[in-house]
């Protein structure tokens, strides 16, 4: 089973410094900012590999934000699994927000009419 990848929102990829950031519209905020971590959907986000997902999005204790830039495949179950924690979440009284969604996760979630209840932003 592969494992959820949990990173620091913002954090250079490659382990630069993040001075040669391309593409920033402002200042970058210095390394003793703190960034919250966020939770990196998987590439295949389908009943087959939902396991780690679940158990990741279970343990989240706090506001958590979503980054679905990787998803290339995401099927019913995938999307059942997310809006059910947008709904935990929500009757727990606790924010939820995306960082990224990829173009398959949007017009997955499109195409199912779930936008609003993932509060996941159209393009």
């Amino acid at each position: 089973m592969k494992r959820l990848q949990v990173r620091q929102a913002g954090a250079a990829r490659n382990g630069s410094s993040g001075a040669a950031h391309s593409g920033a519209a402002g200042p970058i905020a210095g390394p003793e900012a703190a960034v919250p971590a966020a939770v990196l959907l998987p590439a295949d986000c389908t009943l087959r590999e939902i396991g780690a997902l679940h158990q990741c999005l279970r343990g989240a204790a706090h506001e958590l934000p979503l980054d679905g830039s990787a998803v290339r495949r995401i099927d019913t179950a995938g999307v059942q699994l997310l809006v059910a924690f947008m709904r935990e979440r929500k009757a727990a009284n606790r924010a939820v927000r995306w960082q990224a969604a990829s173009s398959a996760l949007s017009q997955t979630v499109l195409s199912l009419g779930l936008s609003a209840a993932l509060n996941l932003p159209v393009a």
